[in-house]
């Protein structure tokens, strides 16, 4: 089946064969992109309709192995990569790891992915980006776009925890975290492309697509008592349980 698009998220901690980072002024306390390590990469696989195919972790235990495995597969497919703040870190991390192991990665530097003011619907989407106006207004974060759609929001778990998990070797947290995050970023993703003119009924059925995806995995189907379905899948007058759902 043709992938066309791929939403993924990083979770990171600092690198320790990096120089340690010293903040320059209270206002540059977070570190820049080549401190960053690359512990997790989830991803959500997605054909022309915006349909789920498959979702999950990049595999790999040692970093290089991640990232060659997600650079290969953006070679081979040259999907539309669709992040949240992926332009102001997940893409240049991913960037700065290449150059860490010299592993060549030219898709990324292609003017559909590089361009910040694309289409949307090919190269790169940055939803926070798109929801901003480009800086226009004030950012939101994902848990409130999320929230605001019918997903859960953020749990107990954020990027601050990750480096502390990892410490504990804690890496199946960290996926599921990591999962969580793709999963609210990519329904938020789909109601974007709802306003901007996806039909309705091709929204619905990618948004089924996603819950069932959901419902399938082990790591995140905790989420699915907790979200609204109805107001996921526009069911404004009766309720929708997700053992409704269509599931072709």
């Amino acid at each position: 089946m043709l992938i066309k698009h791929l939403a993924f998220d990083l979770e990171t901690i600092l690198d320790p064969d990096m120089p340690a980072y010293v903040s320059k002024s209270e206002k540059e306390t977070f570190p820049q992109t080549p401190y960053w390590k690359v512990v997790c990469i989830g991803s959500i696989l997605a054909d022309a309709d915006f349909k789920v195919v498959k979702l999950g972790v990049v595999k790999g235990e040692e970093e290089v192995d991640q990232i060659t495995g997600f650079v290969r597969l953006v070679q081979e497919r040259r999907p539309t990569l669709i992040t949240f703040n992926g332009r102001g870190f997940d893409i240049p991390v991913i960037t700065a790891r290449c150059m860490r192991y010299g592993i060549s990665f030219p898709y990324r530097f292609t003017k559909s992915v590089s361009h910040r003011y694309g289409d949307a619907i090919s190269g790169s989407f940055d939803v926070m980006d798109h929801l901003s106006d480009f800086g226009a207004t004030k950012p939101a974060s994902l848990d409130a776009w999320a929230r605001l759609i019918g997903m859960p929001g953020k749990g107990d778990t954020n990027g601050n925890d990750v480096a502390k998990l990892y410490a504990e070797g804690q890496l199946d947290k960290i996926r599921a975290y990591c999962l969580d995050d793709v999963v609210q970023h990519y329904a938020v993703a789909l109601r974007v492309h709802l306003l901007r003119g996806l039909p309705e009924e091709g929204y619905i059925a990618a948004m089924k697509s996603l819950l069932v995806a959901v419902e399938s995995e082990p790591m995140v189907s905790h989420m699915i008592p907790k979200m609204n379905v109805k107001r996921l899948l526009l069911e404004h007058e009766t309720q929708l349980g997700i053992t409704e759902l269509e599931r072709t």
